[in-house]
């Protein structure tokens, strides 16, 4: 994409420089290029995040999958991550993991509604949490992976 902006942009400037109206040539393009640059750094987190209470949830779709990453979910459920129940949840959720192609850990969505389901008990924010993951996180997603 920047390869186009050298492009366009070199001509552009000669353009502006020997023109009257170099002034909105040049306007037009630093303002072209800042929308750019704010378009960009936006990006990855376009629509890739929930906001539950102060928590913010990012969400990772990989491969067909729906990821949550792990800290996120955790501390709003209330929890701390640590080494020890990392390795806790490798082994009691086969949903839980690496998220392919990314240097972080999280949940698929049949693995964080196990993982809830079995908090639950302890938290009635839980149930809480839980239901706003199945109506309007995963609802959500489902229905714009099937495009409605």
């Amino acid at each position: 994409m920047s390869y186009w902006l050298l492009i366009l942009g070199l001509p552009a400037l000669w353009l502006a420089l020997h023109s009257k109206w170099t002034g909105r040539l040049v306007v037009g393009l630093v303002s072209g290029l800042k929308h750019h640059a704010e378009n960009k750094a936006l990006q990855e987190w376009a629509g890739n995040y929930y906001q539950w209470g102060n928590q913010r949830i990012r969400i990772i779709e990989k491969e067909g999958n729906v990821w949550v990453v792990d800290e996120d979910l955790l501390n709003a459920a209330g929890l701390k991550l640590d080494k020890n129940l990392r390795r806790k949840l490798q082994i009691s959720y086969g949903g839980y993991a690496r998220i392919p192609g990314t240097q972080q850990h999280g949940f698929t969505e049949k693995a964080v509604l196990e993982f809830l389901s079995s908090k639950q008990e302890r938290n009635p924010e839980i149930i809480k949490l839980k239901l706003w993951f199945e109506r309007e996180v995963f609802f959500t997603l489902r229905r714009k992976r099937k495009g409605v």
